[in-house]
This record gives structure tokens, sequence and C-alpha cells, in this order.
């Protein structure tokens, strides 16, 4: 920035106070009409501004002296400002200039960044019509954790950061500062006493996760004005609320209208967003801390319509090509049971529905012991593990060969629980579906989850619980109206033949969660996990050849004894951080597409970029249904044409960069994508994609 740009930038400024406000987003200024009228008469004075940093101090720095592979660690950017010199926040306000922190791809060495610290709020008057920033003044502090996989073999770790910020007093100034930081890699750490003092000093403001204080929220239109609630289980004191973009709603403080002992809610100006993202400000024992929040917009009939989602999706699942075989065994079980009483059909019927929704509702267990310990889980969370996966993907072999009559077993007898077997079975083939269905992504089925996931704990339950009903429903009614089954041949030599055929899909099935591995893992541990399968066939021979029934069992008992020993082989090989066996830059052949950096996603979009931001997983089947339009000529030429910014976020293994990112939009699953214009313009798109309406979207939005 020259000087003259600078003097034609202030005199601009004291003739359009609202241009200031409106272009603030990529450099903004904080400076009263008579400053700026003192500085504009002093080019000397402006010089001298620009052209030293006396007025700052800025290193990286680390707790540490000497570091360790396989354990996160935090380094830290401290920026110390001389007096009344300030600095902004990651969101700045009506106007300022928010930290970019420009983070390298480095191989064996995987960098995230943290939530900025508890910033103020600050008040600017132009025209006598107030704006409102979020400041650090004095001191600021940017966090990142380190991750060094076990592969890095140098005994050095040298990193080099880039960071674009701003800092404030007559005026704004937009600064670029080159970082580095050099420590040793070690067997342990050692620790840095006079720096570790900062990080201690900045740790008791990092916001807290909702979590921790059992945050629940939602927000009502009340005429001009958007009232948001919030529900906690700890005494706090709600004090004060700062927006997460410009788009959640106003920068200026909103009025607390109710505080009680466990709830409190605010009144602000109107948003048209539906989830309003946002920090929390509250006191708790004395001690300001904050909370990041995501509000949902609370409608009357909100629930009963994700209920009805949920039943919907679940209904959907039966015929998914995971689930579709296992519900062939239960209607081949409804056959054989067809000459039954109407009661007794009922029963098994229910009992089959029983262990279905039981399983849903143990995944749904598993959620809210997560959100208990703070742990980020969204739909096919068990598909990022390759233990899950492994299981799977033997289980569906086993089901293959059992459909095909090459062996047979029945379930465990357990006389003290259930007397009648059938019964027993009929609850397995339960569980056995749901497991199953646990890949799938259907219509319906994901805004239901996605709604539940950010909801109360009794509204967790109540949505899986009607997926499990959806699933089991036409069972159910088979149950209740078994004459249906009378215009249905008796099992014979058709459904053998069509038993046989469904063992395809399930080997399919089986194949395609063995690529998933192959993403999942190294080399050796990909080649170990194999021996699962042989071991398998050896198993089954055994089986065959053994004819004492204590044999058989110690048989059984050896085989899985074998498999949980390959399993837990997985990661004697290479750390579960850095488990890939390939590269994953994008899941197309066009070099169009990058993988997810939302460093460079911000850098586009402060140049007004387009930017469409795909995200998906191996294991997501609707994913690989969507991205077929991506590889559409259509497509294509739109990109060209509209200069799209392609992004490709793959959640095949647990990322946190992308999990976070999925969470600031109130998901919690994949596939998921968002465009956006510059900083100004977003737009969600639908989880399941129709092309026509796709790209008619996308093409409106570009121009």
């Amino acid at each position: 920035m020259n000087q003259r740009f600078l003097l034609f930038y202030f005199l601009l400024s004291l003739n359009s106070p609202f241009l200031q406000a409106k272009n603030s987003k990529s450099s903004s200024l904080d400076f009263s009409k008579k400053q700026s009228i003192k500085l504009a008469s002093n080019p000397n004075k402006i010089s001298q501004i620009f052209n030293k940093d006396s007025f700052f101090t800025i290193k990286l720095i680390s707790p540490y002296t000497q570091v360790k592979k396989g354990e996160p660690f935090l380094i830290g950017v401290q920026i110390k400002m001389e007096e009344d010199w300030y600095s902004y926040w990651s969101f700045p306000g009506d106007f300022g200039i928010a930290p970019h922190l420009k983070i390298p791809n480095l191989k064996h060495i995987q960098l995230k960044r943290l939530p900025l610290p508890l910033p103020k709020r600050k008040a600017v008057f132009l025209e006598e019509k107030p704006y409102y920033s979020f400041i650090y003044s004095d001191e600021f502090f940017i966090p990142l954790e380190v991750f060094i996989q076990e592969d890095y073999h140098e005994d050095m770790l040298n990193l080099n950061l880039d960071l674009e910020w701003g800092i404030c007093k007559d005026i704004c100034l937009d600064k670029e500062n080159s970082l580095q930081i050099k420590l040793k890699v070690g067997s342990e750490f050692k620790e840095n006493e006079n720096q570790k003092i900062v990080f201690d000093f900045w740790k008791q403001y990092y916001p807290q996760a909702p979590e921790k204080i059992n945050l629940k929220t939602n927000f009502t239109e009340r005429e001009s004005k958007k009232l948001i609630s919030f529900f906690f289980k700890s005494k706090i004191l709600c004090l004060d609320l700062f927006p997460q973009t410009p788009l959640d709603f106003s920068s200026q403080k909103p009025k607390l209208i109710k505080q009680k002992a466990d709830s409190c809610s605010f009144e602000i100006l109107k948003s048209s967003k539906k989830t309003l993202s946002g920090l929390l400000i509250y006191s708790q024992k004395g001690q300001v801390k904050s909370s990041f929040f995501s509000s949902y917009k609370k409608e009357k009939w909100d629930l009963i319509w994700f209920i009805l989602m949920a039943f919907l999706g679940g209904l959907i699942l039966n015929v998914m090509p995971c689930v579709l075989p296992i519900i062939f065994l239960k209607f081949y079980n409804n056959l054989k049971i067809k000459d039954f009483s109407r009661k007794r059909q009922i029963l098994l019927n229910g009992s089959y529905s029983i262990g279905v929704i039981l399983s849903f509702l143990a995944l749904a267990l598993i959620i809210f012991i997560s959100k208990k310990t703070g742990e980020s889980l969204g739909w096919g969370f068990h598909l990022q593990s390759p233990y899950f996966v492994s299981f799977l993907a033997l289980l569906f072999t086993i089901i293959g060969f059992y459909l095909l009559d090459i062996f047979s077993f029945s379930s465990p007898k357990l006389p003290k629980l259930f007397k009648d077997q059938k019964i027993f079975s009929h609850f397995l083939t339960g569980i056995l579906s749901t497991t199953a269905a646990s890949p799938c992504t259907v219509p319906f089925m994901a805004g239901a989850v996605g709604f539940a996931f950010s909801r109360s704990y009794l509204e967790i339950f109540s949505i899986f619980f009607f997926l499990g009903l959806g699933l089991s429903f036409p069972y159910l009614l088979l149950g209740i109206f078994p004459q249906i089954l009378k215009y249905i041949p008796s099992p014979g030599k058709w459904s053998q033949t069509v038993k046989k055929l469904f063992s395809l899909p399930l080997f399919l099935t089986s194949l395609w969660l063995i690529s998933i591995l192959y993403v999942q893992l190294n080399l050796k541990s990909f080649l170990i996990t194999l021996l699962i399968f042989p071991c398998l066939i050896v198993g089954i021979f055994l089986q065959k050849k053994i004819s004492n029934p204590i044999g058989k069992k110690v048989c059984v008992l050896a085989f899985f004894f074998l498999i949980l020993s390959i399993l837990s082989l997985q990661t004697r090989f290479k750390s579960l951080q850095n488990m890939s066996l390939i590269k994953k830059e994008s899941p197309f052949i066009d070099s169009n597409w990058s993988s997810f950096d939302e460093n460079k996603i911000l850098s586009d979009q402060k140049a007004g970029k387009n930017i469409f931001i795909a995200f998906g997983a191996k294991w997501c089947l609707t994913c690989k249904l969507n991205e077929k339009i991506f590889k559409k000529t259509e497509f294509q030429n739109l990109i060209d044409l509209y200069k799209i910014q392609l992004y490709y976020g793959d959640w095949t293994n647990k990322t946190n960069a992308i999990t976070s990112f999925l969470e600031k939009h109130s998901k919690q699953g994949v596939p998921f994508y968002i465009f956006y214009q510059g900083e100004e313009k977003v737009f969600i798109f639908p989880t399941l994609l129709t092309q026509k309406k796709f790209l008619r979207n996308l093409e409106n939005l570009a121009q």
C-alpha cells in the first residue's frame, strides 16, 4: 500500500463511511473523522507508521524445547502490541481485518488451527452511527495443534508459517509476517518453562465445548426480532453473544431478556438464516468463559416432521443393496411361519423389530455418551474405523456363504433369556439388519439424523427409535396382516434360487468394504487384515470335516480368537493417525478438483471467487451416486464458464478439519455440498442431488 493510495483512501472514507463498512471484510478502517483528517494532512507520519513495526512484536512459540512423534502438542503465534493498538478476532465484526494463518501442506506433519481466545467488543462511531468490532488489545494469541506422524524421520521439526493480520490505532494496517520455529524431535517432551506460562495463561480464554456445560439452544421469531434461548445444567450467568459470521446476527450487544438458574434468553436483530452460530459469553463461579453454539430455529412441528423423515428413511433402508439380502432372510423366515397362528407371527416379527430398534437406540446411546465427553461424531463415524469395516466385510462374506448353503449355523442357545429359540433367532436378524444398514445414507434419513445430532438427548433417541421402526415396519405389518403371505408360494426351489442370487450383492459389498480398507490402512496392515478371509475358508472346511459337536465349538472359538488377533495387528505397523495406503488428493481424475484446505478456501473467498465444496467418503453410497453428476460434461462446462474453484473433502477417515467444518454448518455427516461466491453468498445444496436442478442452481449462484 503506497502513500498516495493511503491518502486517497482516507479522504474517500471521510465522505463515505458507509463504503467503509460495506467493504470492510477485505480491508477495514477503524478511526474517527478527526483522526483521519489529522493523518491525511501529515503524510510524513503515515510514512513513519508504515515503515516501522516497532509498535508490535510477533513470534511463533512452543511450550516445549523437544517434542515427540505420535502425540499432539500446541504451538502458538504470540503478538504483543503497544498501548492503544489492537487486532481482530476470527470474525472482526462490522469491519476489521481477520487474522489469516497460511498453513503449508507438510509431509508427515499435521497442523490444525484451533479457535481463537475470547475477544472483546469495541464500538466505533462514524458520522454518529455506531459500528462494532471484536478485538484484542495489548496482546493477541493464535493457537495451533501439531501432530508428527510416526514415519517422520528427522531429528528436528522446522515449521514456517505466514500470517496476514490487521493492527489498528488511528489507522488500520494490513500486515504480513513470516514466522519460524525449530524444535527437537525425541522420545519424550521437554518443557520450555518460560513459554509454558504463556500457554497456561491463554488456556483460560479458549472457548469451551458446549457439552462441558450441557449447553442446548434454539431460537424463535418474534416480530422483527429473534429470541435465542440457552439451556444448561451448570449454574451460569449469561453475559453476551458474539456472531461467528456477518450473516448470523448483528455485532452490537444483544439484549438479555431472561436469566434463570438453568436458562437464559437474548433478543437480537432479525437474521434470514435458519441456523445461527456464535459465541456465548458467560460467568461460571466468578470466571468469565465462552462456548461456541449453533442455534437451530425452533418450529412448532419440527420434531414431528423430522420423526416422519426418520420413519420414511428407515423404510427406504429396506431396499438398499447392503440390507436387501438380510431383508430377504427375514422375508424367507416369514414364508416358513406363514401357517403359524397370528399371535405367533406377531410375536416373532415383534422380536425382529425389537432387535432393530434396540440396535438403533444403542447407536443413539453411543452418540449420547460421545456428546457428554465432548467427542464429535457424525453419521458414518463407525465406518471410519478399520476394525468395524473389517468386521462388516467378514460378516457379509459369512452371510454370503450361508446363503449359498456352503455352511450353516444356528443362533446360540440362551435358555435363561429366551426359552423360544425362534424368538431369539428373529431378534438377532433384527440386529443384523441394522448392522447391514449402518453404511447407508438415504433420502429423508440424512436430514433427520442431522437434526438429531444437534438436538436434545430425548430428541436424539426419538429420531433413532423411528429410524428403527421404519426399517422394521414392513414385518410388523406382515405379523398383523399375515394373510398377505398366503398369496406367495411356500418356500421351495424358487426361494432357494433367489436365496443364492442374493449372495452376490453381499460378496460385492465385501469387496467394496475391502476397497475402503485399502484407503484406510497402510500396506502391511492391509495385507495382514486380508488374512481373515483365508482363515474363514479354512474354518468352513474344518466345520464340515469335524463331526464332534465339542470339536465344532472349539473350531469356532479358535476361529474368532484368530480373527481378533489379526485385527489387533492392524495398528502394529502404523499409527492410526497415518493409515492411508494411497494419497487421497481427489476422488476424481479431473485435475480441476483440489483437496479440502480451509486456508485456501478462505483465500479464494477473500479474492471473491466462486467456490464449490463437496464432502464425501468412500463408504458413502449416496455420495457416490451424487458424484456421477460431477463427471458430466454439463457440469464441467459450467465450471469452465464461471471459473468455479472445486474442492473435495474426503471423510473416509476421520479428519478433524472436515469434522469441524461440518459442525460449523450444523452437519453431522456426508454427503454435504456448499457453494460460496466470495464472502457474500453462501448456498447449501440438498443431500441427494438431481442433475437438472443441481446444475440450474449452480449456474444461478455463479452468475
